[in-house]
Parts: structure tokens; sequence; C-alpha cells
């Protein structure tokens, strides 16, 4: 009995090594996991620090470039040709704010690459043992309210957008922080600004736009100026420039007009404002007035380019022709709309041809003949709306449509 005991106890006394290897694997596999969690937290852990370290730089460099002067907020010439290439001016489809090259760099300045640093750039700028790239760009953007475009009385420059871009490594891998803002220029960031009161001019003596309401032209200067010219646009094309008059602190310049100084042309005129200030440097400004006669349409500005307008009998189709209207007082955004009666009924919209020295010319063409005219007496109504102020000017014609047996035939 005892030595059964004893047998039973030797068998179940301690473990295998088999037992103690698979324990030892188990406890391996366990480690092994903890070891990659904590690795990778710490390594995630470290990519949030240089972000955030990225985050601040990114802010910093921003808020630099709005600090700046409105004129200070631009890159020098030579290094926007060193850095983005000597042919390049656009940045993503927008002009980028090139300033020329000046023989004292102002350290204000940004420059494309790197921040300022006692006047010299920077970059990479390390930050906590991470070197950090840093790329600054300042574009032009055109403000859509004022005008379209080049055609803006401005043109298209007429706010600043500053990008500040970070590049870093992390994990072999680069990435990119990117912040931007915009920012329109006050009248305090303007050398030079202008205004024109009223800016809606009436012409009120239509064959030469000599006679108009008295309008005036002011100018301000940031900084006292010794002269400021005023070029007036033509009716015939060409400027003549007067000599504003100053204020006692050569800030405020000012020119008034009436009665028949000058002729001008029915639309819109630009006026570019040149001041000297007392350094000799030239600034200047543009702004714009819109001159426009009387709406009117006489019997004679509505022309057909078939006279008389004319039908085919059979099969029954409209022979086509081409309606011009030259509307005095009207512009290009105005709209036209014309409508015959009886046939054909529906009333259509006549597209703008051309601007003229006294309003607008809108052309229309009739060419289909599923939608004919009825041989007979028809009259052709014209609508005009203004569109800066509502102005609506009605017109009528009588027209009589012959039948031919061809449209080739001329009645």
């Amino acid at each position: 009995m005892l030595a059964r005991i004893r047998r039973r106890l030797a068998v179940d006394d301690g473990i295998s090594l088999v037992e103690m290897i698979v324990a030892i694997g188990l406890v391996a596999v366990v480690l092994l996991a903890l070891m990659s969690s904590t690795i990778t937290a710490l390594a995630a852990i470290r990519g949030n620090e240089r972000q955030v370290r990225a985050t601040a730089l990114v802010n910093e460099v921003l808020e630099n470039l709005q600090a700046l002067d409105f004129e200070q907020a631009g890159l020098y010439d030579a290094e926007v040709a060193s850095h983005f290439g000597p042919t390049v001016t656009e940045f993503e489809g927008e002009d980028l704010v090139i300033l020329a090259d000046q023989p004292t760099r102002d350290p204000l300045v940004p420059y494309p690459a790197g921040v300022l640093s006692g006047g010299a750039p920077v970059n990479p700028v390390p930050r906590d043992g991470v070197d950090y790239d840093v790329e600054t760009v300042v574009t032009w953007v055109d403000e859509a309210a004022d005008g379209v475009g080049a055609a803006d009385a401005d043109g298209p420059k007429d706010i600043k957008r500053f990008v500040a871009m970070v590049t870093w490594e992390h994990n072999g891998a680069p990435r990119t922080l990117r912040t931007e803002a915009l920012r329109a220029p006050t009248p305090d960031d303007k050398r030079l600004t202008t205004v024109i009161e009223p800016d809606r001019i009436a012409i009120t003596d239509p064959p030469d736009g000599r006679n108009i309401d008295a309008f005036t032209v002011r100018a301000f200067t940031r900084e006292r100026a010794r002269s400021d010219t005023l070029p007036f646009p033509l009716r015939g094309g060409g400027t003549f420039p007067v000599g504003m008059s100053p204020s006692a602190d050569s800030r405020t310049w000012t020119y008034t007009l009436n009665a028949v100084a000058h002729q001008f042309a029915n639309g819109e005129a630009l006026f570019t404002v040149a001041a000297v200030e007392l350094d000799g440097e030239t600034v200047t400004a543009t702004d714009r007035a819109l001159f426009l006669h009387t709406l009117d349409l006489d019997d004679e500005d509505i022309v057909t380019s078939r006279d008389p307008l004319a039908v085919v009998r059979d099969p029954r189709q409209s022979c086509p022709f081409e309606l011009t209207l030259e509307v005095q007082g009207a512009v290009t955004s105005d709209s036209v709309r014309v409508r015959w009666s009886p046939e054909p009924a529906d009333e259509r919209a006549v597209p703008v041809l051309e601007p003229t020295v006294s309003g607008a010319r809108f052309r229309l063409a009739y060419n289909d003949p599923d939608d004919p005219f009825e041989p007979g007496d028809a009259t052709l109504t014209v609508t005009v709306v203004r569109g800066v102020d509502g102005t609506t000017l009605t017109v009528q014609q009588e027209y009589e449509i012959e039948e031919v047996e061809s449209c080739a035939v001329t009645p």
C-alpha cells in the first residue's frame, strides 16, 4: 500500500519539460503583444506631439502674414523665381502677389520658404529635434461682387490670400499641414483711395454727350502728396488729364466737373487717379462711374436685314432675317425682349452684340422655318429694362409680311 502511494506521488511531483516550454511560449506571446501595443501607442503620441508643434508653427507663420502692412504682404520677384521657377506667376490658378525687388530687402516681407530670424530665413525650422519645412504663398483673389475679373474697375486683384504650409516626416512618410486666410484692404491699408459722387451720371445731350449732371471725384492719400492727376476718358477715345485741387494738408484732392467741359460715352467709364507723393513715388487708384443717356429707341434704330419680311406660300415657312436694335442709353447688361403679334407670339430675348458710344446694339436671328409668320400686318413690341434702376422702355413698330414663292426671290 505504501509503495503504491509513493509511486503515485513520484508521478505527480512537478511539471514536465514540455509543459514548461508551452507555458514560456504563452507568456512570450502575451509580452510581445503588449510590447507591440506599447510601441504603437508611443509612436501615436510622438505623431500627435509633432502635429501639435506643426499646428503651432503654421499658425505662427499665418499670424505674422496677417500682421503685415497690406503693401508688404507679397513675395519679392527674384525669390519667387528662385523658389517656384523663373516663369511661374500663379499658384493654384491665382496670380502670385509679386513685389518689385529692392536694393535693400525689407526684413518684414516674407520669404517663400522659411520664417524670419534676425532678417534671415530659417528653413527647415527645428522644433524639439524635428525639422519642419515652411512654405509661404500670397496670391490675389478677385472680389466677385465688384465686377467680372479683368473688367472690374480695379481689376481682379482685390483681396490677398495668405497660405502657410508646414511639412515634416513621421515614420518615414511626409506629412503636410496647411492653413490660409483672406484679407481685404481697409482704407488705412491703401495709399490712395478714390470716390466718385454720384457714381451714376445722366447725359442730357444725346448727340455728343456734352451736357451731363455735375459730379465730383475725390482722392485721399495716406501720405502727403505734391500733385494728383485725373485723366478723363473721352467719348471718342483717349483721355484728357486735369489737375486736382488739394486740401490744406495735401491729403484730400478734389475735382468737380459740370456742364460741357468734356464729352462722355454712354456706359461705364474708368478713372485712374495718379498721386505723386513727397518722396517722388507715384501711386494710382482706379474707380468707375456709369454715364447714361435717356433710354430711347427710334424707328430708324430698328433694322431688319430683309425688307419687307416674307413667308413662303407652300410649304409655309418664314424667310430668315436678322433684327438689329440700337438702343440709346442701354448698357450690355440690360434686358431686351421682343414679341411679334399675331404670330409667332412667343417672347424672345435679344442677345447683346456690342456697346456703342450712345448705348448698345442688340441682334436676334430669326431662322426657324417651323415657326412661321402669317402674311399680313404684324406688330413688333420691344421692351428694354435697365438693370441698374429698373427703368423700362416699350416701343412698337408695324410691319407687313409678304407672301412669296421662294425666300430667294425678293418680293
